[in-house]
């Protein structure tokens, strides 16, 4: 399995309100579909990840191809996953619980 780093710096900010966004024991795991639900056994993609982004800082994930870098992007981001994919862990911001926030996708976003 490939391993994700994780990497940020401060940034200056504007007048905008201040986000601080923690993540804490995320896995998401590839369930098989299909033929291989008898045979193949589920895949781990990420590992127990968590971590917190200040306000103002500036973050990026580096790894290799495969290494669940994207899954877990969309994942922190409340963009659709995998229909196959079964995910765990808390996503926090501002320390409510994310699904307490109506719209969270208007506060997320990310640049691949």
């Amino acid at each position: 399995m490939s391993e994700v780093s994780v990497k940020s710096s401060r940034l200056g900010t504007s007048g905008k309100k201040k986000i601080q966004l923690t993540f804490e024991n995320i896995y998401i795991t590839a369930m098989p579909v299909g033929k291989k639900k008898k045979t193949e056994k589920p895949k781990l993609i990420i590992n127990g990840c968590s971590g917190t982004i200040l306000p103002g800082q500036f973050l990026a994930i580096l790894g290799a191809s495969g290494a669940g870098k994207t899954t877990l992007l969309n994942y922190l981001s409340g963009r659709a996953i995998g229909s196959n994919l079964q995910q765990t862990g808390e996503i926090k911001v501002n320390g409510v619980d994310k699904n307490a926030i109506g719209n969270f996708s208007a506060i997320s976003a990310y640049v691949q």
